[in-house]
């Protein structure tokens, strides 16, 4: 259930490293926003949006299981990201107004 892993406050990026792998996995599919996905040689990177980080997920496709789950807010790409995504909202938050 949801509420048993995202508490009600803001899930935090310490609180995401603190859940154990299956919990992480289960709070990117039922919290995280797609933000993009692309192949990189043989690995899929996924990266995930949630209110005050990214997740980075990365997926082996030939055995298409996850090898890495990579929380982080900080750097260039984090900051580009951020006013992609704001600005994203704010278009869809003025279409439905």
């Amino acid at each position: 259930m949801p509420g048993d892993i995202c508490p009600k406050k803001q899930m935090t990026i310490f609180d995401f490293a603190k859940l154990k792998r299956s919990q992480q996995e289960l709070t990117i599919q039922e919290v995280a926003v797609l933000f993009e996905s692309y192949i990189e040689k043989d690995i899929r990177v996924t990266v995930y949006y949630m209110p005050s980080f990214f997740i980075e997920v990365n997926t082996c496709m030939e055995k298409n299981e996850i090898i890495d789950i990579i929380p982080y807010r900080r750097g260039a790409k984090i900051e580009k990201e951020k006013d992609i995504v704001y600005k994203e909202f704010r278009n869809m938050f003025l279409l439905v107004a």
